[in-house]
């Protein structure tokens, strides 16, 4: 070891450590490495970093949009469309989060396991927006915390928010990659 060692220039572990584990070669160091944040497959004139963000947020319209509708059509008619707007700014809400943590996720997680962290960041998010909503309700009506009747709501909402952000992100990883 001592004879190896002896004929480095840079005599840091690390230099050390890629000699060992690259079979006796060391690396090239004369050309520095050209760093980008794009992925290999996608082109570098037309790359598709417009789509992401596209997809989540065309992905909430579309699924409030669909839900109302199944709602309208299951119950013959007799539903009220007030709370589309709350439905709407709820899933904005949590698919701006999971669409960032989805991007940054991109660069270093494979794609399905993206598509299930991307969901539970949903999950989570939507939870805690539906649990800050109605902790704030409470506080205005002079409650001192959300009722336990109001938990299955923060469940579904959970439930709803999971489903959102992991549908956007399965389209992203099948929309945002070249075959």
């Amino acid at each position: 070891m001592r004879r190896v060692y002896r004929g480095f220039r840079d005599r840091s572990l690390s230099v050390w450590l890629a000699w060992a584990l690259g079979g006796g070669k060391l690396p090239n160091r004369t050309k520095p490495k050209k760093r980008t944040f794009m992925h290999p497959e996608d082109p570098l004139d037309g790359h598709l970093i417009w789509l992401r963000p596209l997809i989540f947020v065309l992905g909430p319209v579309l699924v409030v949009v669909a839900l109302f509708s199944v709602l309208h059509v299951v119950s013959g008619g007799t539903i009220e469309f007030d709370g589309i707007p709350f439905v709407l700014f709820f899933s904005l809400i949590v698919c701006a989060i999971a669409g960032t943590v989805d991007g940054i996720l991109d660069f270093f997680v494979p794609g399905w396991s993206r598509v299930a962290l991307t969901a539970i960041v949903g999950a989570v998010v939507g939870a805690g927006v539906a649990f800050a909503f109605f902790l704030y309700l409470s506080i205005h009506l002079e409650k001192p915390m959300v009722p336990p009747t109001l938990y299955p709501l923060i469940a579904i909402s959970s439930l709803f928010g999971a489903f959102n952000a992991g549908a956007c992100s399965l389209l992203t990883h099948c929309f945002c990659r070249k075959a």
